[in-house]
């Protein structure tokens, strides 16, 4: 008698099992196949997606952005006129400096100008000369004179004639010791002898208290011109010979003089020499 051995049962498989096996299998091998072209295009897709975004996106950020740049402009607006500003008071400082430096240049100039014409001005002999500043016009409607800053101590004294780089000025009426007071050629106290024209006639330079003084005392037959040459005759010896004082005016005096137009500018008149003709020594006048 034969045995037979006890073992797993093996079902056999019907027809619709096997086919839905296989459709199973089909249809994991279709997703696997999906899942590895999804993935390998997603990369793409998410660009694609993320660009429509931008698209839609930007017109409204630039609208939003739009107030947060002008704010921003005009910050850095008001940052650069606030430079400009302080940098345009600083250049309005500076240009009030220079103009500062500009008048002391152009004044020291003048004062240059002017002692260069009282140095080369030579008074035409052997004599001292002791240079002053104008101080004070002390003139008025019935005097011309002036202050300057020279007196006794530097060798000034009265009846000294006093000159400038273009001409006679006056003489010396009174000095202190530091100061004196100069009678100007235009005074009417003024009377200078002169020589006239080139024939050099004698005549008398007379103050009137005006800008031109008159040539009184002329000869006859003296003949002057417009233009013609006015000098000290160095008669009576208060003023040296030869100073020049001014030229002949074009018009006669209503007395019968003739009006002299003098060489001296009297409204740019800044430095004096008086002319020392013979006075002691400065160093022992300064000692006493």
């Amino acid at each position: 008698m034969q045995e037979h051995r006890a073992g797993p049962e093996v079902k056999a498989e019907t027809p619709v099992q096997a086919t839905l096996r296989r459709a199973v299998f089909a249809l994991l091998v279709t997703v696997s196949l999906v899942a590895l072209v999804v993935g390998k295009a997603e990369v793409y897709v998410f660009d694609w997606v993320k660009s429509g975004v931008g698209d839609l996106l930007a017109p409204v950020l630039q609208t939003v952005t739009l107030p947060v740049r002008a704010a921003r402009d005009i910050g850095s607006n008001l940052g650069r006129v606030a430079a400009l500003t302080e940098e345009n008071a600083r250049l309005q400082e500076e240009n009030a400096r220079l103009r500062q430096w500009q008048s002391l240049a152009l004044r020291l100039d003048g004062q240059n100008r002017e002692l260069r014409r009282l140095l080369r001005f030579d008074p035409g002999e052997e004599v001292r000369t002791v240079a002053a500043r104008v101080i004070a016009d002390t003139g008025g409607p019935y005097a011309r004179s002036m202050l300057m800053d020279a007196g006794s101590r530097q060798g000034v004294r009265a009846d000294q004639a006093v000159i400038s780089g273009e001409g006679l000025v006056g003489r010396v009426m009174s000095a202190g010791a530091r100061s004196a007071r100069v009678l100007l050629i235009t005074d009417r106290r003024s009377h200078i002898p002169v020589l006239a024209g080139p024939d050099r006639v004698h005549a008398i330079l007379v103050g009137n208290n005006s800008a031109r003084p008159v040539l009184r005392f002329l000869p006859r037959n003296a003949a002057l011109a417009a233009g013609d040459v006015i000098v000290t005759s160095g008669r009576g010896g208060v003023f040296p010979p030869g100073l020049p004082v001014g030229d002949v005016s074009a018009a006669a005096h209503s007395g019968g003089g003739v009006d002299v137009v003098p060489h001296v500018d009297w409204t740019r008149l800044e430095f004096v020499r008086v002319v020392d003709r013979g006075a002691p020594d400065v160093a022992a006048l300064a000692e006493e």
